[in-house]
């Protein structure tokens, strides 16, 4: 069953406040241990087409998932729960939000997460571990740990981004671009999909069915009807040859 909707200023004030304060918890850890980021935030054309590029990436590996899910939730009970967990709750928790609130969402959290993971916890503890920290983040319970090492793959693969292109600014663009392509599909895509598939069934299905025909009896007429006007069909009588009755009723000569 779905749950109702959350309000949209609900939503992004929680959004605000969670990656406010991982930047702050990032701020202080590089003062606390001098780990300077500066040089990890230099910028090209070529670091910002890494980024996007990786993004769609992701994105699109969410979207096989959800595939997965349409299609093997009656094969395993975990494929089941991250299908209702799409469904049930991550689907209705962004209906409220509009494409404006979308991109905000999208940009706090690419950027504040990644300045946290990969650019102080990556620095301190490596890559795998980051990545780990990264998928447990968003696995606020054990029906969630489906979606939990998704989230660490996808970790291991913005720390990857890290290292290949030595900028933060590529696994920032490719976190925020995902998730700005996977909430507008939640947001808006789903409900296409249901609006289609609603219209759809709505439509009775006229294939397999042909028109009956009926013969009258002494006529040449051949007629035909649907089932609609089935009944309306057999009422009809089959008329008389001209003259039977008046054979009938005349009286024989003796």
């Amino acid at each position: 069953m779905q749950g109702k909707p959350l309000d949209r200023i609900f939503i992004l004030n929680v959004t605000i406040v969670v990656e406010a304060l991982l930047l702050l918890i990032a701020t202080l850890w590089c003062q606390f241990c001098e780990i300077e980021l500066l040089p990890f935030l230099h910028l090209n054309s070529k670091i910002l087409a890494i980024g996007f590029a990786s993004g769609l990436a992701i994105a699109l590996s969410g979207f096989a998932i959800l595939w997965l899910c349409s299609k093997l939730s009656d094969k395993a009970s975990w494929i089941a729960d991250l299908r209702s967990i799409i469904n049930d709750e991550l689907t209705p928790l962004f209906q409220s939000l509009n494409a404006a609130d979308i991109l905000i969402i999208a940009a706090c959290s690419g950027f504040c997460e990644e300045i946290f993971f990969r650019g102080v916890v990556q620095d301190q503890l490596g890559l795998f571990p980051a990545a780990l920290l990264f998928g447990f983040f968003h696995c606020p319970t054990r029906r969630y740990l489906p979606y939990c090492l998704w989230a660490v793959c996808a970790g291991t693969f913005l720390g990857w981004l890290l290292t290949l292109t030595n900028s933060l600014w590529a696994p920032v663009f490719a976190h925020g671009s995902s998730n700005l392509v996977v909430l507008l599909y939640l947001r808006y895509g789903r409900k296409m999909e249901k609006s289609v598939s609603s219209t759809q069934s709505a439509q009775p299905s006229q294939e397999g069915k042909l028109p009956e025909v009926s013969l009258s009896a002494g006529s040449s007429k051949v007629s035909t009807s649907s089932p609609n006007n089935a009944s309306s069909a057999q009422a009809t009588k089959a008329p008389t040859k001209s003259g039977e009755i008046n054979q009938s009723t005349e009286p024989k000569d003796e």
